[in-house]
């Protein structure tokens, strides 16, 4: 898995850079959300992974895992494993490129999101993002091939935000977070207000039962979607 990882780095380096560019440029847009922050830096790692399947698509390198002795379960890994290390990547970028913009024009806007995302709760949020959205895409990913796959998986995540506001006043949301999701402070932050709504998630529990649970969620989606996009990949005629 981890030499599944280092072709995609030979083969895609360049354009990672160029799409470092890009987000370089967005990032004087994301200076007021602490939301705009970390999606940015999620969609980072998105757009590097999307260039590595465009690579994969242009230079037909699926034909070729085929021939080599490699099971689809682990190449299947390969690609979750890689979306850890570009979203790792993508967090390092994001703390180094922030702290440098904010040294140089001192936004306190900036400073106050970049706190935030590097709390334990800021964090802990970020990767279950990322978790989440990975345990999404892939297995769309390996049932209908990339192009298919990014229209359904953006109409996944535009029916959640639809129907999270509407459970809530249909009464199948908990009351206090129905609240809370449509109070001005959440809606004026959304970001810093998922990271409170966290943080009061892990005053509850303690910070060890906490970290316990949230560990023990991500690998749980994790496990059935990476059985999920294995099963549906090992129907896929290359």
């Amino acid at each position: 898995m981890f030499k599944l990882c280092r072709k995609d780095f030979l083969a895609c380096r360049w354009w990672w850079l160029l799409v470092l560019a890009v987000y370089g440029l967005n990032w004087m847009f994301a200076f007021r959300q602490s939301l705009g922050v970390m999606f940015l830096t999620l969609l980072l790692a998105g757009g590097c992974l999307a260039v590595t399947f465009y690579q994969d698509h242009l230079h037909k390198t699926e034909v070729l895992y085929g021939s080599l002795p490699l099971t689809r379960g682990r190449i299947v890994r390969g690609r979750y494993l890689l979306t850890g290390f570009l979203s790792a990547g993508a967090l390092v970028v994001a703390f180094a490129y922030g702290s440098l913009l904010r040294s140089v024009f001192g936004i306190d806007d900036l400073r106050l999101s970049l706190s935030a995302l590097g709390s334990m709760e800021g964090l802990t949020g970020y990767a279950l993002a990322v978790a989440f959205l990975a345990a999404l895409y892939f297995p769309l990913h390996y049932r209908l091939g990339a192009g298919k796959a990014v229209l359904a998986f953006f109409l996944s995540l535009l029916v959640l935000a639809v129907a999270v506001p509407g459970l809530g006043q249909l009464g199948l949301i908990p009351a206090p977070l129905a609240r809370f999701v449509s109070s001005p402070g959440f809606l004026k932050d959304i970001g810093l207000g998922i990271i409170g709504m966290i943080g009061r998630v892990s005053l509850a529990l303690g910070t060890p039962l906490f970290l316990a649970a949230a560990v023990g969620l991500a690998s749980i989606v994790l496990a059935v979607s990476i059985r999920l996009a294995t099963r549906f990949y090992e129907k896929t005629d290359l």
